[in-house]
């Protein structure tokens, strides 16, 4: 955690200083609906002609810190309801309430990740799904991670409580090496297993805005991980979402479990996003949850007859030096003796419990820090670091105990109009 301390002083130090001053104005009021009067959440106020802006709340409250002299416009826009222009002069910059009256629009999403430009959904060259902030809050699923499963054409792989694979196209595996998940463009995979584990080191549901998920092939533009398809997770920028939110949850498994007392399982996290210039911004999330995993405890004998080559390979297939064996194993073989004829004897082993040899404890801490820099309206400069600490069950052919691995990323994404240059400029990967 050295690497993100060092960020947090860097930060403060561009807080403290004169550079970044206090901005004279603060603007602050609430956007709800003509009809209903209900609060409008996720609405954007932005001061018109500049790229200064932020999103309203859940009960619709929108707090903005500008340096532009008054009198200025904020443009108030919400999907589904028609954009309205606001005044505001010397007279008051507080309490101020906006109404947006509604209307029927042919909503045409933009995507970035179909050709790496910005585009609408509907001329997109591939087939893309996307699920959007507003589908992510009101899909039933415990995370945005776990709502992937409810995308047309994807299937979640579980292969423990805190590790799941997405699946696309058909290609069963626990690992779907050939899928690649990015977050905002940048490669999310672990160096050592070649495959993501999980949202690890990915973003926060309080931080995530979008993924574009491309569920056939994308390897003509990402390359052969992308064979089987492509997840970008797409995170807030702090210039729109300004704030600081937290969120805690808590739910409980292993209930009537013989292997297991009831177990809770906690979620929490943290985002702090802050404008601190017309120019400047930064953003830093932290989580943290943890819980305890399904058991394995197959105690059922299993007899295999290993007197053809196919019955041998079976019996290979069980993995026989595993620690998911069973407690007994009984193999059935056969030898000829030349007088005697064909004989059959038994033998037996002892095995061993996956209890007494792992740990059921998954744990699973991450943060990241960005500062985000914008020298002019069209343009956009953010530096990314991020660092997760897992410690969990992965499983393939066995079940593989990750205990504390680490793994660190620098990114540098630039936004230039057209231009989306994303790169990773550093990745570091720990395992104890």
């Amino acid at each position: 955690m050295k690497h993100f301390s060092g960020i947090l002083t860097i930060l403060a130090l561009f807080t403290g200083s004169s550079l970044f001053a206090q901005d004279p104005y603060i603007i602050s009021g609430k956007v709800y609906d003509s009809v209903g009067n209900q609060p409008l959440s996720a609405a954007t106020v932005r001061v018109k002609g500049t790229a200064i802006g932020t999103t309203a709340a859940e009960d619709g409250s929108f707090h903005l810190r500008t340096s532009q002299k008054l009198p200025l416009t904020l443009v108030v826009t919400s999907i589904g309801f028609k954009s309205q222009e606001f005044l505001v002069s010397g007279d008051g910059t507080t309490g101020i309430s906006i109404a947006l009256n509604t209307r029927s629009v042919l909503v045409d999403q933009v995507v970035v990740t179909a050709s790496r430009v910005p585009e609408s959904i509907l001329r997109s060259p591939v087939t893309i799904e996307k699920l959007d902030l507003r589908a992510i809050k009101e899909s039933p699923a415990p995370t945005f991670y776990d709502a992937l499963e409810n995308v047309k054409g994807v299937q979640m792989t579980t292969l423990s409580l805190g590790y799941k694979v997405p699946n696309t196209r058909g290609f069963s595996g626990t690992t779907n090496s050939r899928f690649l998940q990015m977050v905002d463009g940048v490669d999310n995979i672990s160096p050592g297993i070649g495959a993501p584990v999980a949202n690890a080191v990915g973003p926060t549901e309080l931080d995530i805005e979008s993924v574009e998920l491309i569920p056939g092939a994308a390897s003509a533009i990402y390359g052969l991980n992308a064979i089987n398809g492509i997840a970008n997770l797409k995170t807030k920028s702090p210039f729109q979402y300004e704030g600081f939110s937290v969120y805690q949850k808590i739910g409980v498994n292993h209930v009537n479990d013989k292997d297991h007392n009831a177990a809770l399982y906690s979620e929490s996290a943290i985002r702090w996003a802050k404008i601190l210039s017309p120019k400047w911004a930064f953003k830093i999330n932290v989580a943290h949850s943890e819980g305890t995993d399904w058991i394995a405890n197959n105690q059922r004998d299993q007899y295999f007859d290993v007197g053809t080559q196919d019955q041998r390979l079976g019996c290979r297939r069980q993995s026989c030096c595993g620690p998911h064996q069973p407690l007994w194993r009984r193999v059935q073989q056969r030898s000829q003796d030349a007088h005697a004829g064909w004989q059959k004897y038994d033998v037996s082993r002892t095995g061993y419990l996956e209890k007494d040899l792992t740990d059921y404890a998954v744990k699973n801490t991450k943060a990241d820090a960005a500062l985000h820099f914008r020298p002019n309206a069209g343009t956009e400069i953010s530096y990314t670091y991020r660092i997760g600490v897992v410690t969990n069950n992965y499983q393939r052919g066995n079940r593989v105990r990750l205990d504390g691995e680490r793994i660190q990323q620098h990114a540098l994404d630039i936004r230039a109009g057209d231009l989306y240059p994303q790169g990773l400029l550093y990745q570091r990967e720990h395992r104890q």
